[in-house]
């Protein structure tokens, strides 16, 4: 049975007008690179970036930042925005935002917060990063006895 020339047109503008027409959704570009902008309340932080894709970092952080000044002078400061960017394909970015008191090589973390972001061609705005005090609303309790013949720190 052949086609006929009518047919065949109108199967081959169907094909064109439903590839133009395909909502933006259902197109899933991959990203290698993507900005982020944000806002810290005042403090001493350090951010560590790890790019999640399909090859493993190996546990440790692509990029890391410290905010609002590098404490020993040896690390980038915290642009805003900053661009994540990789030599792989991300399929999503994990944040490590963490306050603290440094100094060369002492210091402490006094609170953290993780969040996931999926890379997009737009800039991500994520806003205040809140961090959780200890006693606060929305924060976890560790409750029982330490069982323990050491110190625990």
């Amino acid at each position: 049975m052949s086609k006929s020339p009518v047919r065949v047109a109108a199967a081959a503008l169907l094909s064109i007008v439903v590839g133009v027409v395909a909502p933006p959704a259902l197109r899933v570009e991959a990203a290698t690179a993507f900005n982020v902008s944000w806002q810290l309340p005042a403090g001493q932080y350090r951010l560590g970036i790890d790019h999640v894709s399909s090859v493993s970092s190996g546990g440790t952080y692509e990029q890391f930042y410290e905010y609002p000044t590098s404490v020993c002078n040896n690390q980038a400061v915290l642009p805003n925005p900053f661009r994540v960017s990789s030599a792989t394909t991300l399929s999503q970015v994990r944040l490590e935002f963490y306050r603290g008191t440094w100094g060369c090589g002492t210091g402490a973390t006094t609170a953290g917060v993780a969040l996931r972001l999926t890379p997009t061609s737009t800039t991500q705005n994520i806003g205040m990063v809140q961090f959780p005090t200890v006693g606060g609303a929305n924060t976890g309790r560790f409750t029982g006895r330490v069982l323990s013949s050491t110190a625990v720190t």
